[in-house]
């Protein structure tokens, strides 16, 4: 018998020894430059398909980014698991409520899905994943863990943002390293690596699915839904490591047994620390609110959902000395990233029936009516359901279509009361028993309990407030009649129409379908200014009207038809008489043409690169209309006159005054500017413009409160420090509905980050969308600034000469979740 034991270890030796030297390790397959250069994207591929030839290894494709790189995940686990792999994926999701399976609860297994470089500057966690799969497959002690885990890799979320960093950084390194942060190698330019493709941060992405990425990723993500979730990031090379558990606030809705795994998982991380004598800290600085994090998106999926930081960032290049006169190099960020990540694995499969369990408790308690705010919610059409429906469909929460109206009773979201209140045909009814009812009910709630008021992010996200949808909240359910898809009843084709026309406030579809119709620079468009009543139907200010006689010809207008009819449009109608029943008519004064915006926008040093990012972003992928960009240090060589409409993104930057005077000629000969948030400031001290500075309203403090401050505690500076700050909260604001600024919008909420005061204009100035005395407001804004904001502006107009300039205080396009914000953009570009 021991003898044959002996053989049998030696075979198993022998079979690890052989396993192990058919798979390389980075060094050998990268070369010897792993650890001290950045690994270019498409060898990082490389080497995962290498190593997918394992059996234990299933590489799969799930997308590509906007360049066109590949965007993979490696399912890692036993071969005899492999075999059944589907059927496990299945039992998985049957845990979530979210289908069936033969197997047992306990032939389930934990799912641990480690996120890397979501930041593409933050290449530390890409080079790790190939340390982290290698040693999977090859250490004895990693390798057995195979059996009872399943591990999903994500070796790059950011392959766009993390090759513009990695070339960068090879194409300026010198033959030595200078740790000395002098070289420049530690001052990555504009716009970093960051970002992705259209410069978003895809780390507040992951519920609203503006970007490709993480669209293609989170179709990937449901089909598997993880119990153990892990984005690895780094930050600013002077901090030490960071893993959770995290710092307050936790959301509400965090549960008891998500808040010990964490702790559990960290004190795994703490002992593999310790050993090694690194430097790490836990509950500090990262919490966990903001529901568009790769911590808290998979929290509220039923995950522990965590952050890793690993000091490093765009600064820290190949080496880089630190304040205890240590060098971090590019090797120590993938030792740490590696050992958080088998600790990870290793802690997941010593808790493997205790998540399995707490895993299917959640989704049973998430199905379970009991405990929540709203037992459904009842959302009416508006101009953005399209762009809401979208946003639910992606994130799995179900829903269904209104197809006949009744009465009810409900918490009116824009009224903040109970209230009777009808609902109509193609209204979306959306019950919280369901699996994703956490995470709906997270994105629909209305201001988050703060626990602690030190956030990392907006305290304020509401669905119903982002895209300006009148929303009721349902103590019970509702038996409705439902429609599976709403088809429109369209006016029938005549044989000679006398036009065609297309509501405005029906959808951002039609500011789709206004731009492909502007890009073809020969058709006479045409919007409503007043009311006009035609027969059997009313045209309402902002709607788009192509007349036949406008036109060139009849063939043009049926060309200028099949693009309003394009990809299934149906929210048009044909008109067979110019003659109106109120006296307004078509070939009157209430008609107005709408000239085709030619546009510029500025990127560059001081722009905010996610904000011009934003911009950049609407035009190509919201409305699909060509935008000229250009450089901000080239501001000079622009020909302005090429152009009528200019916009200026947020950012920290400054024009000379003679370009502030080219602007000023090029606006009185009826140019229109667009000026976003932080790019006001260059127009405070300018006399041609409305928008004046005024100095920070604080009353004058009292001797008393003079010397009481002079005595104040080194203690709590960061606690005084907030009463002056709004990291992000939502106000409700006053319309002007009869401005064409505000066509199609009936109610809007403006988020506000940001602690300036912008008075309201005088002059030859209007200020349709602003802020109220008392307002109304949802999120955190420090107590020292609260007052500040009454009778405040939003987006005001200010006439100048045959031109205007249109003043966006706060950021109308934020993250591109802000739907009705881009209604209201959008007015701005096409309707004023």
């Amino acid at each position: 018998m021991r003898v044959l034991l002996n053989i049998s270890l030696f075979l198993v030796f022998s079979l690890h020894i052989a396993l192990a030297q058919s798979i390389p390790s980075p060094q050998i397959f990268i070369g010897e430059e792993y650890g001290q250069q950045f690994t270019p994207h498409h060898k990082l591929v490389d080497y995962f398909q290498e190593i997918s030839k394992d059996e234990r290894v299933d590489l799969q494709k799930y997308g590509e980014t906007s360049e066109g790189r590949p965007l993979y995940i490696a399912v890692v686990t036993s071969e005899k698991n492999h075999k059944r792999i589907d059927e496990l994926r299945k039992k998985n999701l049957a845990l979530a409520q979210m289908g069936s399976s033969g197997l047992s609860d306990s032939e389930a297994l934990p799912i641990v899905w480690l996120s890397y470089s979501v930041h593409g500057n933050e290449e530390g966690g890409s080079e790790s994943s190939m340390n982290v799969i290698y040693k999977l497959l090859t250490e004895n002690d990693q390798s057995s863990m195979l059996e009872d885990v399943i591990v999903i890799i994500d070796p790059s979320l950011n392959p766009d943002g993390y090759s513009r960093y990695t070339h960068w950084v090879r194409s300026n390194s010198g033959k030595y390293l200078h740790p000395d942060h002098t070289d420049v190698e530690h001052m990555e330019p504009w716009p970093g690596g960051r970002v992705n493709h259209y410069l978003f941060d895809l780390n507040r992405d992951w519920a609203w699915q503006t970007q490709i990425e993480t669209q293609q990723r989170i179709i990937e993500y449901n089909k598997w839904m993880p119990h153990v979730h892990a984005d690895l990031h780094e930050m600013g090379y002077d901090s030490h490591y960071y893993f959770a558990p995290a710092a307050e606030p936790y959301h509400e809705s965090i549960t008891d047994y998500q808040r010990e795994l964490q702790t559990t998982i960290g004190k795994s991380h703490a002992e593999v620390f310790d050993k090694n004598s690194w430097l790490y800290f836990t509950r500090e600085v990262f919490d966990l609110l903001y529901p568009s994090y790769g911590d808290t998106y998979p929290t509220f999926n039923g995950s522990v959902g965590m952050t890793y930081e690993q000091a490093g960032h765009g600064k820290a290049g190949r080496s880089i000395e630190m304040s205890n006169n240590k060098n971090l190099t590019l090797q120590d960020r993938i030792d740490h990233h590696t050992a958080t990540s088998l600790s990870t694995i290793k802690t997941a499969k010593q808790e493997r029936n205790s998540i399995i369990a707490n895993f299917k408790k959640y989704f049973e308690q998430s199905i379970a009516e009991n405990g929540k705010p709203f037992s459904a919610y009842v959302v009416k059409r508006g101009t953005t359901s399209e762009s809401f429906k979208k946003l639910l469909e992606r994130n799995g929460i179900e829903y269904e279509i209104s197809g006949k109206n009744q009465s009810t009773t409900g918490y009116s979201y824009f009224e903040q009361k109970n209230q009777s209140f009808q609902i109509e045909r193609g209204d979306l009814y959306i019950t919280a028993a369901q699996p994703k009812a956490v995470l709906l009910q997270v994105l629909m709630e209305e201001e988050p309990i703060l626990a602690d008021s030190v956030t990392y992010d907006i305290t304020s996200w509401s669905i119903p407030f982002a895209y300006g949808l009148e929303t009721y909240g349902l103590k019970s359910k509702l038996n409705i009649q439902v429609d599976k898809m709403l088809i429109e009843d369209t006016v029938a084709e005549l044989e000679n129409p006398y036009g065609i026309y297309f509501r405005w406030s029906d959808n951002m579809e039609s500011k789709r379908i206004l731009g492909r119709l502007m890009k073809e620079e020969k058709f006479i468009i045409k919007r409503v200014e007043k009311e006009i009543e035609l027969e059997g139907f009313q045209l309402a200010p902002g709607d788009i009207v192509l007349l036949t006689g406008d036109q060139k010809d009849k063939e043009s207008f049926e060309n200028a038809v099949a693009i309003i009819l394009a990809d299934g449009f149906n929210n048009y109608g044909f008109i067979k008489s110019g003659y109106s029943i109120n006296g307004r008519d078509l070939g009157g004064s209430s008609m107005r043409k709408i000239e085709q915006p030619q546009v510029l926008t500025f990127f560059g040093e001081g722009v905010d690169a996610n904000a011009y990012g934003q911009v950049w972003y609407y035009f190509e992928q919201v409305i699909e209309y060509p935008v000229s960009r250009v450089n901000i240090k080239d501001f000079s060589r622009v020909n302005l006159n090429d152009f009528n409409t200019i916009i200026l993104p947020d950012g920290y930057y400054f024009l000379e005054e003679s370009q502030r005077n080219e602007l000023t000629t090029w606006i009185r000969e009826g140019g229109k500017l667009i000026s976003i948030a932080g790019a006001n400031r260059n127009f405070k001290m300018d006399k041609n413009f409305s928008y004046k500075k005024e100095e920070d309203d604080n009353k004058k403090s009292s001797k008393e409160d003079e010397i009481r401050y002079r005595k104040r505690k080194y203690e709590g500076a960061e606690r005084r420090s907030i009463a002056g700050s709004i990291p992000g909260a939502i106000f409700k604001t006053e319309l002007d509905v009869t401005h064409p600024l505000c066509y199609g919008v009936d109610t809007y909420y403006t988020l506000k980050n940001s602690r300036e005061k912008y008075p309201l204009l005088k002059g030859n100035s209007f200020n349709p969308i602003r802020i109220p005395n008392e307002y109304i407001s949802y999120g955190f804004i420090g107590s020292k600034i609260q007052e500040r904001f009454n009778e405040t502006a939003v987006f005001s107009i200010q006439g100048m000469g045959r031109g205007q300039v249109v003043y966006m205080f706060d950021n109308p396009l934020f993250r591109s979740f802000w739907k009705s914000g881009e209604v209201v953009f959008s007015n701005a570009l096409f309707q004023l």
